[in-house]
């Protein structure tokens, strides 16, 4: 490497000469090659780090890039976004109002109830808090500008689901045991096992059962209850052909 900066060096200054641009050109030279190396030798950077208990899966489920109407539709949703904070920034009229009516309003509190004053500060405040609601009364434009925006968005949703499900699909695999949640009804009891078991967004599809409502047989009588099964070995399916076609079996 000595070698190769001093060869690099020596170009530098065959080319440019010596001084300042030669010490300025040689930097910028090493830097550039520096960035290069960079990039062609850059390190593999994992994904994810998981460790799995005895009879657990992890399933990876990759989205296929977006196709043109997908990348259309979240452009346009972008946009729709940035003119949406665009027309919710206040007006100068709507500042106004605004400070108009909290000096109204502090006017009000300062007068003592009963008096002529306090009932004309209360419709003075009463006046310019109608004019304030209606000066942040939606305009048609920024009205317009939500229903485009709720229109793209279900579009895009559409569209991702159905992609999504596609994938889902293909992939053919049922639902696995994971573990055991403590909640206090069905839904605390979905959002508890989504965040515990699908931090990673590995999962699709979460099923959660009451305890009480499991059957399950006891481990201590598993001999004289898999008893039957052990006398029908034709049910084992190295028995049987299984067609190439068929997967995840």
């Amino acid at each position: 490497m000595a070698f190769w900066t001093w060869l690099g060096a020596k170009a530098i200054s065959k080319a440019v000469g010596d001084g300042f641009g030669a010490e300025v050109t040689g930097r910028a030279s090493a830097y550039l090659v520096d960035e290069a190396r960079k990039a062609v030798d850059r390190d593999e950077v994992p994904v994810s780090h998981v460790r799995l208990r005895p009879g657990e899966t992890y399933t990876v489920v990759a989205r296929p890039a977006p196709k043109r109407e997908e990348r259309k539709l979240a452009r346009r949703k972008a946009g729709l976004q940035s003119r949406q904070r665009a027309l919710a920034q206040p007006t100068k009229r709507q500042r106004r109002s605004a400070r108009k009516l909290r000096s109204a309003q502090k006017r009000l509190d300062r007068r003592r109830p009963g008096t002529r004053r306090h009932a004309a500060a209360a419709a003075r405040e009463a006046t310019r808090g109608a004019r304030f609601d209606r000066l942040m009364t939606p305009t048609k434009q920024q009205i317009a500008t939500d229903e485009q925006l709720s229109t793209v968005t279900r579009e895009l949703d559409s569209i991702r689901s159905r992609r999504f499900d596609a994938v889902r699909a293909k992939r053919g695999l049922s639902h696995v045991h994971v573990g055991s949640v403590h909640a206090a009804d069905a839904q605390m009891a979905l959002r508890n096992a989504r965040d515990l078991y699908t931090r990673r967004q590995e999962g699709v599809s979460i099923w959660v059962v009451a305890g009480s409502d499991i059957v399950a047989s006891s481990p201590d009588e598993k001999d004289s209850f898999f008893d039957p099964s052990a006398d029908k070995i034709y049910r084992h399916p190295t028995f049987y052909d299984v067609p190439e076609d068929v997967e995840y079996l």
